[in-house]
């Protein structure tokens, strides 16, 4: 293990080299002499950073439609950060829709408690098509209920910030347990296990059968 108070923020390279009487073992490999780019990356945040629960990226995704689609990744709005771009040529009547979801994983846990504490979504995007003016977000917990609401976009890069507390239960998901969404419950940022982004016809219901296109570079809790 390595001591916390030797480590600081950023993406540190890093490989290890095991040796013993009479072999030098090397990791991620093994083949001497060690390449320059046989490394290790791992991010290290500060306590006080955002919570990332969608990055570009790192986190591949996989849309679902039924229709014609494409998926590249993009320059995003930070310096040297790629963004997610989803362009479609047209929806068909609601509930035509594309989405993609994005498991938050083990790499989540370690946050856990941090995300307790955390009060606001950040969606950085933007929309390519002036038509394209919000996207919905949707976060669901271990249990399996999803909290969501739809965000304004503009064709401007920027950073879209939202209370926790104005996502509402999204009661017509299936896999919702039986208890919540009452009128005294709300999200349990600390139970996020997911995030899933959608937009489709119900948002532009007079734009519909026009292109859309969004980019997203990353979603967090702060």
């Amino acid at each position: 293990m390595v001591p916390g108070e030797w480590l600081k923020p950023g993406r540190p390279d890093y490989s290890l080299t095991v040796r013993s009487p009479d072999t030098v073992t090397r990791f991620p490999t093994n083949a001497p002499p060690l390449p320059s780019d046989a490394v290790w990356s791992v991010t290290i945040a500060a306590r006080t950073d955002p919570v990332c629960l969608f990055d570009a990226e790192r986190h591949k995704v996989k849309p679902q439609a039924n229709f014609a689609w494409k998926k590249t990744l993009v320059a995003g709005m930070t310096t040297n950060r790629q963004a997610l771009r989803i362009a479609v040529e047209k929806f068909g009547p609601p509930p035509s829709s594309i989405s993609f979801r994005s498991e938050a994983g083990d790499e989540l846990e370690p946050w856990r408690n941090l995300l307790a504490k955390r009060d606001m979504l950040c969606l950085r995007a933007r929309a390519l098509e002036t038509n394209t003016t919000s996207v919905e977000v949707v976060f669901q917990e271990r249990d399996g209920s999803a909290w969501g609401r739809n965000l304004p976009l503009t064709t401007n890069w920027r950073d879209v910030r939202v209370p926790l507390t104005s996502l509402r239960h999204f009661a017509h998901w299936a896999g919702n347990p039986p208890g919540r969404g009452g009128t005294d419950d709300h999200l349990h940022p600390s139970e996020i296990s997911s995030v899933n982004v959608c937009f489709g016809a119900w948002l532009y219901p007079a734009h519909a059968a026009e292109p859309h296109s969004i980019e997203i570079e990353s979603i967090e809790v702060e």
